[in-house]
């Protein structure tokens, strides 16, 4: 049984800019994994598999937000697909396809959704948020299709430069800034360990039983925070990252005050954080970005929650 969470960390997606940076972040992810699906192997063959078996692909978006992922994966593959999005907050925007539904419902509290339902469970930056992951990863593979796959999209919440070494001597309003998100974050319960690599826990809780779930597949590659790339789409990347990367302030000040930290600290914090993001001749920040992939086995289903 999930417990009820505690306030969430960030801004639902109705307040302040939340829309403009979740759709930054959206495009960033999209071009650095090279499309709204990854391009995997056992993603391409459950797609060919449903169209072989002359149905439709189902679909679901843990943490939707705006829609947008759910909107554009539901036009993009036609009437092949049935795409729907789940959230705490339904925010989404403008009309939506007729193959593509939104759900209002908080996921802490279990998937509403048959045994058996979905081929494909997407989730981006949503899963670290939860309360218990481990039992959210469990409901998800109730939920899917044997053989459905599970993506879960994360970043750290720190920095690296270009080279991959540490950012602290070069960017320390970078590094103080990103420890005060995380105080915010552990005030709103959210554990210190899920900071540290969300996408590493959720493949290690894959990996726990071979029997359940298939080796995990995990595309890691970090992602730039600021447009200071001489690679085009690098630079790209980089640029619909800053965009996000630049509301940061604003979306986790309630939950970073609630910690304890004055508001003049933060502001001091978020000034640097702005100011060492836009110095791209100088500071080439990165996040570390993974992609973790697995599928659920065609053995017997879990037992639903109750």
């Amino acid at each position: 049984m999930h417990h009820i969470s505690p306030p969430y960390p960030l801004p639902q997606p109705f307040e302040h800019n939340e829309l403009e940076r979740l759709r930054a972040q959206h495009l960033a992810v999209k071009l650095h994994i090279g499309g709204l699906l990854p391009p995997s192997a056992s993603i391409q063959s459950i797609l060919e598999h449903a169209k072989d078996a002359g149905r439709k692909l189902r679909v679901l978006e843990l943490g939707s937000g705006s829609g947008v992922w759910a909107k554009e994966l539901s036009t993009e593959l036609g009437e092949a697909v049935e795409v729907v999005g789940i959230d705490k907050a339904l925010s989404p925007s403008g009309d939506s396809p007729a193959n593509c539904s939104f759900v209002q419902h908080d996921i802490n509290h279990g998937l509403p959704f048959a045994n058996d339902y979905f081929d494909i469970v997407h989730d981006s930056f949503t899963i670290w948020a939860v309360e218990e992951f481990h039992i959210l990863v469990d409901d998800i593979r109730r939920v899917l299709r044997p053989g459905g796959i599970f993506i879960s999209i994360d970043v750290v919440l720190e920095v690296l430069l270009e080279e991959g070494k540490e950012a602290r001597g070069i960017a320390p309003g970078s590094v103080r800034f990103l420890e005060m998100l995380k105080a915010g974050a552990l005030a709103s319960g959210v554990t210190l360990n899920r900071f540290t690599g969300m996408s590493t826990l959720v493949r290690d809780y894959l990996a726990l039983d071979d029997f359940l779930w298939s080796p995990p597949e995990v595309l890691n590659e970090p992602i730039p925070c600021s447009p200071w790339s001489s690679d085009p789409k690098m630079k790209e990347i980089g640029s619909f990252w800053f965009k996000n990367a630049s509301a940061l302030p604003l979306a986790f000040k309630e939950g970073v005050l609630r910690s304890g930290i004055s508001e003049e600290e933060y502001s001091e914090a978020s000034d640097a954080w702005l100011r060492e993001l836009s110095d791209v001749e100088n500071i080439h920040l990165m996040h570390p970005f993974a992609c973790v992939i697995s599928s659920k086995r065609s053995h017997q289903l879990a037992s639903p929650l109750p």
